[in-house]
């Protein structure tokens, strides 16, 4: 009876590390120092009233300058960009309204959501509704960017920002059509922290993905 307990949890394990190590080979991470791009130019659906971005975000240590984690701009007036200084972050959108989060967590992974429904950003932390920002409709222009490329970290950028080795991404989703509810981003949020690598291999797997995998 003790062999077949110990052979059942045995089985348990082993089936928990494979679905684990399966899970994290399907992962992408990006350092900030390269940075990435995402191409939209297949989205057509420029009618849209909703939108989410969603992505798990790893800094070691907080940047001591604004630094863009993520931008889509299309121009002045239809841009939103996510940045860090030092433990805060800050989402502008359009460059006329902005919501800030302070007392950012660092040295281990955080689950972001930017949800956008007719008039509402929403900032989800983890899972947690943390930020909501009300906006008249007729003043946001942020819709217009559903085929526009998204720009993460440092890529194809001059500007000081952030330093190699030191912040990453994974799971960076956009949706152009869809505002996640609370349910759909705890759904996410359960599936994919199990995933993620913990810092001691983090820059290990960008440098493999370097070599191995175009992230560009």
């Amino acid at each position: 009876m003790i062999r077949i307990l110990i052979g059942i949890l045995l089985f348990i394990f082993i089936t928990y590390i494979t679905i684990n190590y399966i899970l994290n080979q399907n992962v992408e991470y990006v350092d900030l120092f390269d940075g990435d791009k995402i191409d939209n130019a297949q989205n057509t659906d420029n009618n849209t009233k909703q939108f989410s971005y969603s992505f798990w975000l790893y800094m070691t240590k907080p940047p001591t300058h604004q630094s863009t984690i993520f931008s889509q701009i299309k121009d002045d007036d239809a841009k939103i960009v996510l940045s860090a200084n030092n433990s805060t972050l800050t989402l502008t959108l359009d460059d006329s309204m902005s919501i800030y989060l302070d007392n950012f967590p660092f040295q281990k992974w955080n689950y972001i959501n930017i949800v956008y429904f007719s008039g509402t950003i929403e900032f989800y932390l983890n899972s947690v509704l943390e930020k909501t920002l009300e906006i008249p409709v007729q003043n946001i222009y942020t819709e217009s960017l559903i085929n526009t490329e998204i720009t993460i970290g440092n890529y194809n950028n001059d500007e000081l920002g952030w330093q190699e080795n030191n912040s990453y991404i994974a799971h960076f989703s956009y949706d152009p059509n869809s505002s996640y509810d609370q349910d759909k981003i705890r759904s996410l949020y359960k599936l994919q922290i199990n995933s993620l690598v913990n810092d001691d291999s983090l820059s290990m797997k960008v440098s493999l993905l370097k070599n191995g995998i175009a992230i560009n």
